[in-house]
This record gives C-alpha cells, sequence and structure tokens, in this order.
C-alpha cells in the first residue's frame, strides 16, 4: 500500500489477467494447454476458462461469499 491507498478494483483485475497469462506461458504447454487443463487464483480472481460453443472462451471462475455473524465477509467452502 503506496501513499496509505489500496490500489482499486480495476488496477486489481488488471494485475490478475496479466499475471494469470504470464504464469500460464512459463509452463512449458501452449496457453490453450492451460486454459483447458487448469483452473488458477491470483489476488482477488479466479480464473477457469471454458471453450464456448460460438468460439472463443469465458471464464466461470468464482467466488461465493457469505457475510458472518460479525459482518465480515468470507468465502464459502
Amino acid at each position: 500500500m503506496k501513499n496509505k491507498v489500496n490500489p482499486n478494483v480495476y488496477a486489481t483485475k488488471g494485475f490478475d489477467v496479466t499475471f494469470d497469462t504470464m504464469m500460464r506461458l512459463v509452463q512449458g504447454k501452449t496457453y490453450q494447454e492451460t486454459a483447458d487443463l487448469m483452473t488458477t487464483e491470483q489476488v482477488d480472481n479466479k480464473f477457469q476458462y471454458y471453450r464456448k460453443e460460438d468460439g472463443g472462451h469465458a471464464n466461470k471462475g468464482v467466488y461465493i461469499l457469505y457475510y458472518d455473524s460479525d459482518l465480515t465477509l468470507k468465502e464459502a467452502n
């Protein structure tokens, strides 16, 4: 945290997408193989790609969150 300000959602998402892409490219497989086989998790985002019927890919990696009794946001198991 620089200047006492956290990065905004867009900065974190941009970092996660870029870092995920770079990590997939250094695995010794093609990007396509890693996208089809692996689910990855970065700072605030999860990536689990699937091939769409009309072409291309989409991400179906999600987190299910809930509010605990003390109103803190937690990830469901």
